[in-house]
């Protein structure tokens, strides 16, 4: 199956299933659709050669001047490795079909980011939930500080070295005890730069059954992997799954004042199955999805050992 058909199926079964969300919601896939493991609550999202159990997703909100209909979206898996496991994240921008944006464009994630509310099931993703104002004004202050030039690369690289030097006081308590921001990446996301990413194109698609990106007609590019090898044991399954990554998405036109906004993205751990059961029961309340599943799962491996 191509992208395009596979886009024009869940874009027709989307019609009236999905539901009017705020313009910075943090959504998952009980709102994306994302296909289920008939054997269990989980997810089964697979795009190209990656199958997630959870994923997040959040739009860049719009602003003059800001190119319009980008999002980012977070896909999150588990990878046995006996006796341990490997919880990794995928990163991917979502733009619209073909975009051909004419600037040199930054994203930058904080992956190692220390949330004051780690534990906090936010659904809003201007990061209000998770950071001071005064933090975000400073970062997003820094990243269109950067003085603008033809190189996309060059440019990135710049704002790269001025956040691995630099940590504004306000942004103190994210770092945890170091001094600086630590694992930033910072890549091009416009250009034909050696560094920039590539949309994923139709043939490589064909084996995904999952388009997880709130407009099912943007093109999807995977931006960053960042894995974390740790045990089997429930705590470090959630803490793995709860980890709040901001990003910076900036763009610098010619002759123009740079224009920066800051998100923050987190996978929602509700399964399109438990969703459905959260509907029948009536209750309001929250019904885990996969996370619940791996945990399960993990208790039994415990046991096994």
């Amino acid at each position: 199956m191509t992208r395009l058909s596979l886009r024009a199926l869940l874009a027709l079964s989307l019609v009236a299933t999905t539901p009017v969300l705020a313009q910075n919601d943090i959504i998952g896939c009980a709102d994306l659709n994302c296909p289920v493991d008939d054997r269990s609550v989980s997810n089964e999202c697979n795009v190209v050669d990656r199958s997630f159990i959870n994923v997040g997703a959040v739009k860049v909100p719009a602003a003059e001047g800001f190119p319009q209909g980008l999002s980012w979206v977070q896909g999150f898996r588990v990878i046995p490795m006996p006796p341990n496991r490997t919880y990794e994240s995928s990163f991917y921008l979502g733009t619209p079909p073909q975009a051909n944006f004419s600037m040199p464009g930054c994203a930058v994630l904080f992956t190692e980011f220390q949330a004051a509310k780690r534990s906090e099931r936010a659904a809003d993703g201007t990061c209000g939930a998770f950071m001071s104002s005064k933090c975000s004004d400073a970062l997003l202050k820094r990243a269109k500080a950067v003085k603008a030039s033809n190189s996309t690369d060059k440019v990135c690289r710049k704002l790269q070295q001025d956040l691995e030097e630099n940590l504004d006081e306000d942004c103190r308590p994210y770092v945890g005890t170091s001094d600086r921001w630590q694992n930033v990446t910072v890549k091009a996301i416009t250009g034909t730069g050696s560094e920039a990413p590539k949309p994923i194109s139709s043939s490589q698609n064909s084996t995904s059954n999952c388009w997880p990106v709130p407009d099912k007609s943007s093109d999807l590019t995977l931006y960053e992997t960042v894995g974390l090898f740790g045990d089997i044991m429930a705590g470090t399954i959630m803490k793995a799954a709860d980890d709040v990554t901001p990003i910076i998405t900036v763009f610098y036109p010619q002759g123009k004042d740079a224009q920066a906004q800051i998100t923050c993205l987190k996978i929602k751990d509700e399964s399109t199955k438990s969703r459905q059961t959260q509907g029948k029961s009536g209750t309001g309340s929250h019904v885990p999805g996969s996370l619940l599943a791996i945990v399960a799962l993990a208790i039994s491996a415990f046991m096994m050992l």
